[in-house]
């Protein structure tokens, strides 16, 4: 099923390469046939992608002796549907046997000296301090449907429905112990990438805000990119990365920045009234969640690296299960939220699953408001309203 689904794959993308290079022949001729591709995405830099086009293509091959030295394979629709897995196709793939924890953690004890920027966060004024203010927002960050999705490079990896929206969450956490306020912004994008463009933009946009300006800056806003290869393509300046996602979208870019900056505002608003809090934190083995997707790869470390990591029953572990999380749940009960560390790759779809998604940890935050919010007049019409 695999071969097959990497036979059309390829196929597809030699004759998109095709349509591509046929299509910047015809616009130097003035003959435009960019509506052919994308009708959104008139004034792409076509010529910067002529070279790596025609190398590409190169690869593909123009006789058509070489596929006929195998069979053609059946159509990508009937070899590559998700749901044409059956459930013996899934549990063939399951592991033969459960995971057991680490022989030791001694790997993952903590640091026996600390680093500068910890000697000065966690001294003076600021030691064993345990008092927070913080507070959480979320915007609605959802691409164009009917656009290139990035995550597969495959000139058809077009979405045409939306399994689920996706999101920023912005969360704001502020300290007073060293006699001034100072403030850090976290964002959790469910995006595929975290580019510079959504980045820089998102601070232009917040150094135009009067209110804002003052408080959020390069120097304290951390932006993080879930991963997922699901959702709106063309988000970035660089054309590298859009040469088979057909150009710059400047749609899904904004829907990006400006779900952001939304986040950014609503945890803002929320801290104005919020109470300290401590901020919690654990850390611990999270069994049978992962694994590790390139054996061969980490066959090539050290025999007495891979050696120091087994598992009670003498296994090898061939993947960081250690999970760190904080918890932000404030002194009157208030539960924030939650902000979580593992080591995963978080999207597990093929290219032919049509539908935007953000995948794997957006959907946990389903459960995770239930439980921290069912208490709340109107939650579950909140809930299901988004």
């Amino acid at each position: 099923m695999e071969r097959g689904c990497a036979i059309a794959r390829v196929n597809a993308f030699c004759d998109g390469l095709a349509q591509a290079i046929r299509c910047i022949g015809q616009a130097f001729r003035g003959e435009c046939c960019m509506h052919e591709i994308s009708a959104a995405k008139h004034g792409t830099t076509w010529p910067c992608a002529i070279a790596l086009a025609g190398a590409l293509l190169q690869g593909c091959g123009q006789s058509p002796e070489p596929r006929s030295l195998q069979p053609d394979p059946p159509p990508a629709e009937l070899v590559c549907r998700v749901d044409a897995l059956s459930e013996a196709d899934i549990l063939a793939v399951a592991r033969p046997e459960p995971d057991a924890p680490l022989a030791t953690l001694a790997h993952y004890a903590p640091r026996s000296a600390v680093r500068a920027p910890d000697a000065t966060l966690n001294s003076g004024a600021c030691t064993n301090n345990t008092q927070f203010r913080y507070a959480a927002g979320r915007g609605d960050i959802t691409g164009p449907i009917g656009a290139n999705m990035a995550g597969y490079v495959d000139t058809d990896q077009i979405s045409n429905g939306l399994l689920d929206r996706q999101h920023a969450r912005a969360f704001i956490i502020e300290t007073a112990c060293s006699g001034a306020s100072e403030r850090v912004v976290l964002v959790q994008m469910d995006i595929g990438l975290m580019f510079h463009s959504i980045r820089q933009t998102v601070l232009d946009r917040l150094a135009e805000d009067p209110v804002l300006a003052p408080l959020y800056t390069d120097s304290n806003l951390l932006m993080n990119a879930s991963h997922s290869h699901a959702t709106a393509a063309g988000q970035s300046h660089f054309d590298a990365y859009h040469v088979l996602t057909l150009g710059h979208d400047a749609q899904a870019l904004e829907h990006a920045v400006s779900g952001v900056i939304n986040a950014i505002t609503r945890a803002h608003r929320a801290l104005q009234e919020a109470v300290p809090g401590p901020i919690r934190y654990n850390q611990g083995e999270l069994l049978n969640g992962t694994v590790n997707r390139s054996i061969e790869a980490y066959a090539q470390n050290p025999a007495d690296e891979r050696a120091a990591f087994v598992d009670t029953q003498g296994r090898e572990v061939t993947t960081n299960r250690m999970m760190s999380l904080l918890k932000l749940e404030r002194d009157d009960g208030t539960a924030v939220g939650m902000i979580n560390w593992y080591a995963i790759h978080r999207h597990i779809d093929l290219a032919e699953q049509p539908a935007a998604v953000g995948r794997q940890q957006g959907l946990c935050r389903l459960p995770l408001r239930t439980g921290f919010h069912r208490h709340e007049p109107g939650f579950s019409r909140r809930l299901h309203a988004g």
